[in-house]
């Protein structure tokens, strides 16, 4: 009985293990996974909530744009959600040329200051952009969350990755995944060792077999 739960946990331990590899390389099995995507689904676009879903900008890099001929608003979107989600100022930089449809660093700085009502988003723009006959600038900024200059010390900081499950993030994932893969390693060292030792120990004499 011992055995049998002994090869059922090992079992479980080498399923877990696996999962946790295969999250290990989500990054570029979700470019393979993505670019694989022929039918109702733009590969761009699946990059895209990926990249958001993890809080991967490096990601969003991945995004080709194909669909479009002058811009590429997937790409710009992606970048834009992710600095939203996590409250990072320093991504909409990314985002230096304007565009007629594309998210820009001046509209990418609006959606976060409103979202998390951080005065130091609307202080980080520079100039001035009009969509759908409303202006966006520092002091259009600053009246849509209703505060101030004086307000930029005490703005909320960057958050981490979006949770993905349980509150975790995909940093704690990471950690869990190298968890599993290291005991998944020592035991597979430790069973082989195990078994090479049986077979270097003398066998038993037969008339001490036959008591």
């Amino acid at each position: 009985m011992k055995k049998f739960l002994l090869v059922v946990g090992y079992l479980v331990l080498t399923l877990l293990a696996a999962a946790g590899g295969v999250w290990l390389a989500r990054v570029p099995l979700a470019v393979k996974v993505c670019g694989a995507v022929k039918r109702n689904v733009s590969p761009d676009e699946c990059i895209k909530s990926v990249a958001v879903f993890l809080s991967q900008p490096a990601l969003c890099d991945k995004i080709t744009g194909r669909d479009f001929k002058y811009e590429n608003p997937p790409k710009a979107q992606c970048i834009s959600d992710i600095a939203k989600a996590t409250n990072d100022i320093a991504l909409c930089a990314k985002l230096e040329g304007g565009g007629l449809i594309s998210a820009t660093e001046t509209t990418c700085l609006a959606w976060v200051a409103r979202e998390h009502g951080n005065a130091a988003a609307c202080a980080q723009m520079t100039g001035s952009e009009s969509r759908m006959g409303s202006v966006m600038d520092k002091s259009a900024c600053f009246a849509m969350i209703g505060k101030s200059e004086a307000d930029v010390a005490s703005a909320p900081p960057k958050k981490g990755p979006t949770p993905i499950l349980l509150g975790m993030g995909a940093g704690t994932f990471d950690l869990i995944a190298y968890g599993l893969l290291g005991l998944w390693g020592l035991c597979t060292v430790l069973g082989i060792a195990k078994t090479a030792k049986r077979k270097k120990e003398p066998a038993a004499p037969a008339d001490q077999a036959a008591k």
